[in-house]
């Protein structure tokens, strides 16, 4: 397997597409598997540093726990020094993100719903709605200015499956949302398909990032998609 590497695609010079961006540190590249897209722009700023949550998709199978639909993932925090599990019994949790303020946490659970829960002051969950998406929902990216939410979906989990084994070349359903929220951040009202593909364009969507009236999408294994949203 090559090793992994951090891209860079700059949205106002598009045509000279991506570039591998130079890796320091101690850091082994045998073992370094980079996955999804983020967007820098001059007004986004870090609010607390080296904490995050992270989830943990699947315990033991991924192909099982989907198809048998067991409840065996989790959400956890880690506070700087130490990370611990705020949420259990989640149906293959993946993708994770938080509103503008920080006060909500976003979670998509790939064969289940989206769902927002209140950050509590200990860093526990607390859920708040839960979402029904008409897709396997992957990856979720927030408009850090509108607290609009684009999530990413795949529209056939059969499809999806055969498109995971190698190599790659089977077609899946490519889908992304937007989910307009209010209150802070607290609320969906809205969801909104932008985009869908049978996978004939581009296949395995795994998340979507929008700067102005651009969108750039990112698959599961091969390629980026540009579009005018």
């Amino acid at each position: 397997m090559a090793p992994g590497n951090i891209f860079l695609f700059d949205f106002k010079k598009q045509r000279h597409g991506t570039h591998a961006l130079d890796i320091v540190g101690n850091l082994d590249r045998d073992t370094f598997s980079p996955h999804g897209l983020s967007i820098w722009e001059d007004t986004r700023h870090i609010t607390e540093e080296n904490t995050f949550y992270f989830t943990n998709t699947y315990e033991f199978n991924f192909t099982l726990e989907v198809h048998l639909r067991l409840r065996l993932g989790s959400v956890g925090f880690y506070d700087g020094c130490r990370g611990r599990i705020v949420l259990r019994g989640r149906l293959v949790p993946n993708g994770i993100n938080m509103s503008p303020d920080g006060k909500f946490i976003y979670l998509a659970d790939l064969v289940d719903r989206f769902s927002v829960y209140a950050r509590m002051s200990d860093n526990s969950l607390r859920l708040r709605q839960a979402v029904p998406v008409c897709s396997l929902v992957d990856n979720i990216d927030v408009d850090m200015e509108t607290g609009d939410v684009w999530v990413t979906g795949h529209g056939d989990m059969h499809k999806l499956m055969k498109y995971v084994r190698p190599p790659h070349t089977s077609m899946s359903p490519s889908q992304v949302f937007r989910l307009t929220t209010c209150d802070g951040g607290s609320r969906v009202t809205d969801v909104e398909e932008v985009y869908y593909n049978d996978g004939r364009q581009f296949s395995g969507s795994s998340v979507a990032v929008r700067y102005r009236r651009l969108m750039l999408v990112g698959s599961v294994f091969t390629k980026l998609l540009l579009c005018h949203v």
